[in-house]
């Protein structure tokens, strides 16, 4: 009777201890098993050229190398005009990271891309019929952008991970001001410094 009870505790242990032990190899894969619908991190971003605050979710997939998220921006109102909102989609590539000890990890290096629609009246994709024809060779509401940057995080056991990252970037419309007008702008002047934190859940 000693024996068999001794057996039962002992199954019970083993069934409150493996279960953590399996979920700490696992976890590397968690975000493969979310449902494509489930974010996986979320994100608050400062400047950037897709606001002056920022915040929204995205999802990572293959540990960490690859993010896409979905923001949305605002840029208050100045001098009585209305304040500004801007959706922005963003893919990041991370191609290395380093473990650093004691938790701690540095990507120092990413590439990714943005397309961002601003909103509001005073935005359009499409030239307005109150402007004549090829009036403006470009639209004001429709940006494409590229950047690279940057990370240094840690790892908890929830939630996941926290990053705090940079990125140094430019649009399309800013690039095409600089090429257009070389010797009045530098390439500094029309890049963009954005500074954020991402948490994985």
């Amino acid at each position: 009777m000693r024996g068999a009870l001794l057996l039962a505790i002992l199954a019970v242990a083993s069934s409150a201890t493996v279960p953590h032990a399996c979920r700490a190899e696992e976890e590397p894969d968690r975000e493969e098993s979310l449902p494509f619908y489930v974010p996986s991190q979320a994100k608050l971003q400062f400047a950037g050229n897709v606001g002056l605050l920022s915040a929204g979710g995205g999802w990572s997939w293959w540990h960490r190398t690859v993010d896409l998220d979905l923001m949305f921006g605002w840029v208050p109102p100045m001098q009585g005009d209305d304040p500004i909102y801007i959706g922005t989609l963003e893919a990041t590539v991370w191609p290395v990271e380093l473990q650093l000890g004691d938790g701690w990890n540095l990507r120092p290096v990413s590439v990714g891309g943005t397309l961002s629609l601003t909103f509001g009246d005073d935005y359009w994709v499409f030239l307005p019929d109150r402007y004549p024809s090829k009036y403006y060779w470009f639209n004001t509401a429709l940006r494409i952008g590229a950047f690279v940057g940057g990370s240094v995080g840690r790892a908890f056991p929830a939630p996941r991970n926290v990053d705090f990252y940079w990125e140094l970037g430019v649009t399309d419309l800013e690039l095409w001001i600089f090429l257009e007008n070389p010797r009045q702008i530098t390439f500094w002047d029309v890049l963009h410094l954005a500074l954020g934190v991402a948490v994985a859940f």
